[in-house]
C-alpha cells in the first residue's frame, strides 16, 4: 500500500454521520469527532478509492476503522468537527 504525501488528510477532523444501525451503534459507543489517521488510495476492502484509516477522538483504538471517502456504506462523513 502507498500513502499519498501530496495530498494526505492525515490530521483533519470530521463528524461521522451514521447511515446504518451499524454506524450508528459505532457513534455511540465512541460519541466524539474523527481524526483522520492515515490514507490510502488503493483498493481496499473491494472497493477502489480513497480510504480513510480514522480513529475517534479520546476513545479506545479498538474503534479505530477505515471508512471510504465518498462511499462508505456505514458512514457519512462531514467536514464539520
Amino acid at each position: 500500500m502507498t500513502v499519498d504525501t501530496n495530498r494526505s488528510r492525515a490530521g483533519e477532523r470530521f463528524r461521522a454521520m451514521p447511515i446504518t444501525r451499524k454506524g450508528q451503534n459505532r457513534i455511540r459507543e465512541a460519541d466524539s469527532a474523527i481524526v483522520v489517521v492515515r490514507e490510502e488510495r488503493e483498493n481496499l476492502f473491494g472497493t477502489a478509492g480513497t480510504w480513510l484509516l480514522v480513529t475517534f477522538e479520546g476513545a479506545d483504538p479498538k474503534h479505530d476503522r477505515w471508512i471510504h471517502e465518498t462511499a462508505d456504506s456505514d458512514f457519512i462523513l462531514d467536514p464539520r468537527p
